[in-house]
């Protein structure tokens, strides 16, 4: 689980290790898991997680090398499931804001 850095607007914490997979979708998947998201228990909603540009462009440069080179189908991935661009957060870091996950009722 990631290491919570402070506690300003949402929460900064440092970013996970973008781990290469077959599917550029699991890159992405793989990438909110490793920031606490538990997809058996809460619901994802990426437009509340911002990444410094850095991490951003980590994260677009393996999506696209797992899928064989950059196209409209990987920045679409990132438009549509990406986290957001944050110009004020260092490399390495992620602003999960409040509702980034919200834990499933059953």
């Amino acid at each position: 689980m990631a290491k919570v850095i402070n506690k300003r607007s949402g929460r900064i914490v440092n970013a996970p290790e973008v781990r290469p997979a077959d599917n550029p979708g699991d890159v992405l998947i793989n990438w909110y898991k490793d920031l606490g998201w538990d997809p058996r228990t809460s619901t994802l909603n990426p437009v509340k997680i911002r990444a410094g540009k850095a991490t951003f462009d980590e994260l677009l440069d393996v999506i696209s090398e797992s899928a064989g080179g950059y196209s409209l189908e990987t920045g679409m991935l990132m438009v549509n499931s990406g986290p957001g661009v944050d110009d004020n957060l260092p490399a390495g870091q992620v602003r999960l804001l409040d509702g980034w996950h919200v834990e499933d009722v059953n």
